[in-house]
């Protein structure tokens, strides 16, 4: 389960992180039409839109974690994209565009360098999601198939035994919700702490 939350956020991370930084740097008319496209999407709850997908591919591991992939690209591309317009207006991004760098050069080393503590807390949750949301599409038959050791197949099938022996959906149960939890608090203290060490740096740079 935590191997299928972190392809989950790969695959998140690699479809919304450039269409955000795309859309955050250009701007225009390239933003409008990836984000109206993010918007239609994103009318959908992730959970519907990877039943979805799941609809259209048919049920298994490898096509619940691609269709969960691009079900949290989509709130993934919004980060990004507000966290790029803000960063584009850095006196050192129109540094770069003045000097004439390459788009390509400043979006990857101007601006997403500037922006990692945003996107690794939403990753943080995305994993979160990710986990719970698998547990749940293994729980109807739409996931992995046992023997595939997952946690949610692990409480379906231990529901046979919940009147002599609960633990065997119980501990499950509990991994989930420990997993989720301690995912979801290590988002912000993660950022802080970021944030914190590039305030340093840029003391630093300041000084020197």
């Amino acid at each position: 389960s935590l191997l299928v939350g972190f392809t989950v956020v790969v695959v998140a991370c690699g479809v919304g992180i450039p269409a955000g930084l795309v859309a955050g740097y250009y701007r225009g008319i390239l933003d409008r039409i990836i984000m109206r496209t993010v918007e239609v999407v994103y009318i959908f709850p992730s959970i519907l839109l990877a039943l979805i997908v799941i609809a259209i591919l048919g049920a298994g591991l490898d096509r619940v974690i691609f269709a969960l992939g691009l079900a949290y690209a989509v709130p993934m591309a919004r980060i990004t994209r507000g966290s790029a317009l803000g960063v584009r207006e850095e006196e050192f991004v129109m540094a770069a565009i003045s000097y004439g760098e390459r788009d390509y050069n400043i979006i990857t080393r101007e601006m997403l360098p500037n922006m990692v503590s945003s996107v690794l807390v939403q990753a943080t949750l995305i994993y979160a999601f990710a986990i719970l949301a698998e547990a749940s599409m293994s729980y109807l038959g739409l996931s992995a198939e046992a023997p595939t050791p997952t946690w949610g197949i692990m409480v379906t099938q231990g529901q046979a035994y919940l009147s002599i022996a609960p633990w065997v959906t119980l501990f499950p149960a509990l991994a989930i919700v420990i997993a989720v939890v301690c995912l979801t608090c290590i988002g912000e203290p993660l950022r802080d702490a970021l944030d914190a060490q590039r305030g340093v740096q840029e003391g630093s740079g300041d000084c020197a």
